[in-house]
């Protein structure tokens, strides 16, 4: 038989075995691209978690981080998240990553089941505040049956010609906590302020919580009062409440194909007083572009921009170049790929660096310049081994090169 002190030495190694693999359970990252994430929580009802990360991105956390690994925050995230791991060294998230600033701190984001982002955050580096930062989505965000209940029955008041002020106020933030379109409540109340009541202290809240896109006449008011909420808050924190409404706006955009809520997001732009505002615009635009497959305004949109900005800035012929690799290639678009191909020579005259090579080999193998590809892959071969860097991507294409050429 076993002894007593046997048996708790046993119940403390099952203890202990237990917590590893409870501790081993990490938060489990979807693989594919955002939109398939986002409709993936649309399909489970639930909201997306977002990191972010790349490969000069030393402060952002990898999926295999301590404070991904922690029993309380898995459990949290993999129960009420569509989680994402999103690298934005890929060409695909290029205009996301200068829109919403990505790469210059570790940067997680959260978005609804529409694929709006609801909440940004920076900095954050253990497991606790990962944890807090998901419980605060989760019991500001969390709907109830109660509330599809008086939506209904509210909507029914409003749909017989029931518009007084506090009543719309409260159908505008069940519609929101529903994510039910709410910009015609909001326009309807915000329509029954006078001036100085849109300056009280409940109506400023009100349009601040409404400035989370552009849909709505929200971001009017905002704009025109900005001086006190930078006052209130500071400008940064400003500044990223305008850059996410204006992207939730191009979402939406997209998605309806509406031309009006884009024209809408340029004037939001010209009308803020953003830094690199000209660089923000771009992208924006060409987000746009690439999202309704309007691939001219995409093309003017690039070319006008590097005329103005870019002949001279090897890091952005490099990004566009690369860019155009991704997005014409597949449509076999020729033309278009040695434009880039030429952007992407200008690249390595300024700044012979190894990802400038590696581009610069891409668009000349596929522009059939089989011996300008194969010298761009081997210098760019030799600045890694020169500098200590990985050239996984570089030696490949090398042997693609000698084994097959150009096809």
């Amino acid at each position: 038989m076993l002894n007593r002190h046997t048996i708790s030495l046993l119940l403390v190694s099952l203890l202990l075995l237990s917590t590893k693999a409870i501790n081993d359970d990490p938060i489990r990252f979807s693989s594919g691209e955002l939109e398939q994430a986002i409709r993936q929580g649309s399909k489970e009802n639930k909201y997306i978690f977002v990191n972010t990360f790349s490969q000069s991105c030393n402060l952002c956390p990898s999926t295999n981080s301590q404070i991904f690994r922690d029993q309380h925050v898995s459990q949290l995230y993999n129960n009420n998240f569509v989680n994402f791991n999103l690298n934005f060294d890929h060409p695909r998230y290029s205009h996301l990553s200068h829109i919403l600033d990505l790469g210059t701190h570790a940067t997680m984001l959260f978005f609804n089941k529409q694929g709006l982002i609801m909440h940004r955050t920076v900095g954050i580096s253990s497991s606790k505040a990962l944890l807090h930062a998901g419980e605060f989505i989760i019991k500001n965000r969390q709907d109830t049956p109660l509330d599809y209940q008086n939506y209904d029955l509210m909507l029914r008041k409003y749909d017989l010609g029931y518009e007084e002020p506090s009543f719309l106020f409260e159908l505008a933030k069940v519609a929101k906590r529903i994510e039910k379109s709410p910009t015609t409540f909001v326009n309807k109340y915000l329509s029954t302020q006078s001036p100085a009541d849109l300056s009280n202290e409940l109506n400023r809240k009100f349009i601040y919580a409404f400035t989370d896109n552009i849909d709505s006449d929200a971001i009017n008011y905002f704009l025109k009062d900005i001086h006190h909420y930078k006052q209130v808050l500071n400008s940064e924190v400003i500044n990223q409440k305008i850059k996410i409404a204006v992207y939730n706006g191009i979402r939406t955009a997209i998605s309806l194909r509406d031309e009006r809520l884009y024209q809408k997001a340029l004037w939001v732009i010209d009308a803020s007083d953003l830094s690199y505002k000209e660089d923000f615009r771009f992208h924006i635009i060409a987000e746009y572009a690439e999202g309704t497959l309007n691939w001219q305004l995409y093309h003017e949109t690039v070319v006008n921009y590097i005329e103005t900005y870019g002949k001279h800035n090897p890091q952005l012929l490099n990004e566009i170049a690369r860019k155009y690799f991704y997005v014409f290639l597949p449509h076999k678009d020729i033309r278009k790929l040695r434009i880039a191909q030429q952007w992407a020579q200008q690249s390595v005259n300024i700044n012979p660096a190894y990802d400038n090579y590696l581009t610069l080999a891409y668009l000349s193998r596929q522009v059939n310049k089989c011996d300008e590809a194969h010298q761009a892959a081997v210098k760019a071969i030799h600045i890694a081994q020169s500098q200590g860097i990985p050239f996984t991507d570089a030696n490949k294409l090398r042997e693609a090169i000698e084994l097959r050429g150009c096809q």
